[in-house]
């Protein structure tokens, strides 16, 4: 047996040592002492903690990997509301949800219609596809010129018009003003009926 405690001990603590060089990324060297008894009848063994009187009694130092981990912090809870932009309104909206317009077209009055009324007034019709989206809104050019003020609507009312030729195009503003969808012009003529009364 005393043949096989001395074979036993070099393989390890070579054991141990190779251990400790991959380890030490893993986890925490620990200087540990272990004592190699040697009893009356030649046998071998190990232990941390020798009896008195046990046998011979040969002191080691041998480095132990301390393999616990560190505790890892639980992540926040994420309930979306870091990641959701804000629009002008202040209500949280979700990037994902808002989709570019693939269709934006003014469905009325139809390209080169005549419009007949005393009031010059207009309603003009706007599709798009996807539906007007949330913190969208519609700001309707007139001759080139803003008229009135942008609205979150697609439809549009328009008066005191003055005669002749117009040309009508609509612009899809974000929530920052800029605009995400414009309309291909239409041209209308307005024609007032003749009021005699006003010679």
């Amino acid at each position: 047996m005393d043949l096989i405690g001395r074979a036993l001990m070099p393989l390890l603590l070579l054991v141990i040592a190779s251990l400790t060089v991959e380890a030490t990324a893993a986890g925490t060297l620990i200087e540990t002492t272990v004592y190699r008894v040697t009893d009356e009848q030649g046998n071998i063994t190990f232990t941390d903690q020798p009896e008195a009187k046990s046998g011979v009694i040969e002191r080691q130092i041998v480095s132990v990997i301390n393999l616990m981990r560190a505790p890892v912090s639980p992540k926040p809870e994420d309930n979306g509301a870091a990641h959701s932009p804000v629009t002008n309104s202040g209500s949280a909206a979700s990037a994902s949800s808002i989709q570019p317009y693939t269709q934006a077209i003014i469905v009325s009055p139809i390209e080169g219609s005549t419009l007949r009324n005393t009031a010059g007034a207009m309603t003009v019709e706007l599709s798009l596809m996807p539906p007007l989206q949330a913190g969208h809104q519609v700001q309707l050019w007139v001759d080139g010129q803003r008229y009135g003020s942008a609205i979150k609507a697609t439809t549009l009312h328009v008066a005191n018009i003055e005669r002749g030729p117009h040309q009508l195009i609509c612009r899809v503003l974000n929530a920052d003003g800029r605009p995400v969808a414009i309309t291909a012009a239409v041209s209308v003529h307005v024609k007032r009926p003749f009021n005699r009364a006003s010679r």
